[in-house]
């Protein structure tokens, strides 16, 4: 007797093989073979009040069709399904030029957190010479800085007026948190090598740079440095000078500032909770500016706020059961973590709370280093 079944079954043995042939994965195959579809054939125009034409709606079909490629070179099932959820957003908010932009970002960081996930121990640790020599020119430009020398860049206020007197210093960044950000998340790595090198950069971070994000990475890379010496005095000195350091002199302050526009933001947030007001929205098709003077507001200083804004809540519960997803594993396995993938990815996750880790550049990029590192780490 004749079985649909059975046809069906036999039909799926034959080409099976075939549609999973071009990324060698069970799963991936037809997710690839989706994406060639879409390229190829798409003619679906997007409605006319998003301002999308006919071509350039198949152009971005296309390439948010590669961008999901690289969903499945990330082996963690959470951030597979916070990136799913971007596309989501963006193709629901219209998929602008600067969502795009936006998209494009996370897709590539991404990408680099796969990667780092298949680095050797070696080439692990052959990262501590291109992070040196890179915190060298830091803070060396920083130095000269400080004699108020800088070829290039001159302080300049809110009005865009060169100010008198001594440049900031800022390093190469031009900002003293993007600054303090970067090296910050260097630290364990120069720990790794030699404790001088660190204790040179800390001593930046807290005398000429003064931000709040670095006082507290200078913090906890040295009670990582002193716990793992046994020697909880350091670690406790770290804090309290640190903490004494940052109500006297931070002229950023943890929470001055930031709680207005949290509660914006949040509001905001709510008018669109779900899919959120896509990737990269803020400054774009969100603005804020701060009451009484004439400043917007391009950041929110809390990167799950922002995800809020951008992803809605769909985002931050994924983006939530990733962080979740990493802590279990580590407390399960952090015998086998290497200490300064430990210290970093700490750094990151509470630099999250109240700075902007992911949204620059060069310390996404040290980020989704540590991340992927960790994550292959906790996995194996």
């Amino acid at each position: 007797m004749y079985s649909h079944r059975g046809a069906l079954s036999g039909w799926a043995t034959r080409w099976w093989p075939h549609l999973t042939a071009l990324s060698g994965s069970p799963t991936a195959g037809p997710v690839a073979w989706l994406w060639l579809v879409l390229g190829a054939t798409s003619v679906a125009a997007f409605p006319a009040n998003w301002g999308i034409g006919l071509f350039q709606a198949k152009n971005a079909v296309f390439i948010t069709g590669a961008c999901a490629l690289v969903i499945w070179l990330v082996p963690n099932w959470a951030l597979r399904g916070f990136l799913g959820w971007a596309l989501v957003s963006f193709a629901w908010t219209g998929g602008m030029n600067w969502a795009m932009a936006g998209l494009l970002g996370l897709f590539a960081w991404a990408l680099v957190y796969a990667l780092a996930g298949h680095l050797s121990s070696g080439q692990w640790a052959a990262l501590q010479y291109p992070i040196t020599a890179i915190v060298g020119f830091q803070l060396a430009w920083m130095t000269l800085q400080a004699f108020n020398v800088d070829p290039i860049f001159i302080s300049v206020g809110i009005t865009g007026v060169p100010r008198e007197g001594l440049r900031d210093i800022t390093g190469w960044f031009g900002n003293a948190m993007d600054a303090a950000l970067f090296l910050g998340l260097c630290l364990p790595l120069l720990l790794r090598w030699h404790w001088s090198l660190a204790a040179v950069t800390s001593l930046a971070l807290v005398v000429w740079l003064r931000a709040t994000v670095g006082i507290v990475a200078v913090a906890l890379t040295w009670i990582w440095w002193g716990g793992l010496r046994r020697a909880w005095l350091t670690g406790s000195v770290a804090v309290a000078g640190g903490l004494a350091w940052a109500s006297a002199f931070d002229h950023q302050g943890l929470l001055v500032g930031k709680r207005l526009v949290w509660a914006q933001t949040w509001h905001v947030a709510m008018l669109s909770p779900w899919v959120g007001w896509g990737p990269n929205a803020l400054d774009y098709r969100v603005q804020m500016y701060q009451p009484g003077a004439a400043a917007r507001w391009n950041f929110v200083f809390n990167e799950w706020l922002q995800g809020a804004l951008e992803f809605g809540l769909v985002g931050v519960a994924l983006a939530g059961c990733y962080a979740f997803l990493i802590a279990w594993r580590v407390a399960r396995r952090w015998r086998q973590c290497s200490p300064d993938v430990l210290a970093g990815a700490a750094i990151l996750f509470l630099a999250s709370t109240f700075s902007i880790p992911f949204r620059i550049g060069p310390v996404a990029l040290l980020g989704a280093l540590y991340l992927g590192r960790l994550d292959a780490e906790v996995s194996r």
